[in-house]
């Protein structure tokens, strides 16, 4: 038996395993928030297996040639391949998963999640109001680029990307863009609301997206796109042999919300 046979790619058998936390949402037995609560497990470690294990072996990729061969890493650009196809395999069962199963038995069980465009009138009002009281203060739009450099993405931080033209101007006039980070850190991910028909909820993002011809009141709201980027968080030390070990790790920690881009995530629609 060749080492390709008795070993398995460390990578993929971690991908292998939250898919195993993803068969647990799929599991019809479940109680609908645990199915929820384990389709929270498989994004949040997909943020963390990008931040360190993708961005590690994206470093080895980067290295020449000859300095992989030298480490054993001859194959790097194929294992990156196979890990990033068994991902977006991954992922658009997430995205199945959710929306042909998790979130119909959430509204058979008498609870629906609404967006800005399908929230009913009764809900709508509270949504409005709760816009103008909580979130509004916690909204700073920026331009996507200033003095000549894009705007930093903080990492894991969830923004939209929004589309604005001057009210009245020609159809063909130059679009604005503005980027309003999501305060996911400091209020609610999702707003619980009621209509006639009983209980119902709306993720922060889309109270945000409602509010949106508020916050820019002189402008129409062509279209608002979600991002998110996950930043390389690999912890590197150089050297832990030399100097103070405990400030090399600090110094490395303090780093990590400032690297490479590892990831982005962006709507469908965009």
């Amino acid at each position: 038996m060749s080492d390709s046979e008795r070993l398995h790619d460390r990578e993929l058998s971690w991908l292998a395993f939250n898919g195993r936390v993803l068969q647990e949402a799929q599991d019809p037995g479940r109680p609908v928030f645990e199915r929820l609560h384990f389709l929270s497990i498989v994004s949040s470690n997909l943020d963390e297996f990008f931040r360190v294990r993708v961005a590690a072996l994206r470093g080895v990729v980067r290295l020449r040639k000859k300095k992989r061969a030298e480490l054993g890493f001859q194959k790097a650009r194929r294992r990156l391949r196979r890990i990033l196809d068994a991902v977006v395999a991954q992922q658009e069962e997430f995205g199945r998963t959710l929306r042909s199963d998790v979130l119909p038995a959430l509204e058979r069980a008498g609870i629906r999640l609404w967006d800005e465009r399908t929230l009913p009138p009764g809900a709508r009002a509270h949504a409005e109001e709760w816009f103008d009281a909580e979130v509004r203060a916690h909204l700073h739009p920026q331009p996507l680029e200033r003095d000549g450099h894009p705007f930093f993405l903080v990492d894991r931080a969830l923004y939209l990307v929004v589309v604005l033209k001057e009210r009245g101007a020609a159809a063909l006039a130059e679009p604005i863009w503005r980027l309003v980070e999501i305060p996911a850190g400091a209020l609610p991910r999702f707003l619980p609301l009621h209509d006639a028909d009983g209980p119902g909820a709306i993720f922060l993002d889309d109270v945000v997206r409602l509010g949106l011809p508020r916050l820019f009141p002189e402008h129409d709201v062509d279209a608002a796109w979600s991002v998110k980027l996950t930043r390389d968080a690999d912890l590197a030390v150089e050297d832990e042999f030399a100097g103070d070990l405990v400030e090399k790790i600090r110094e490395a920690l303090a780093q990590r919300g400032r690297g490479v881009p590892a990831r982005f995530l962006y709507d469908a629609s965009a």
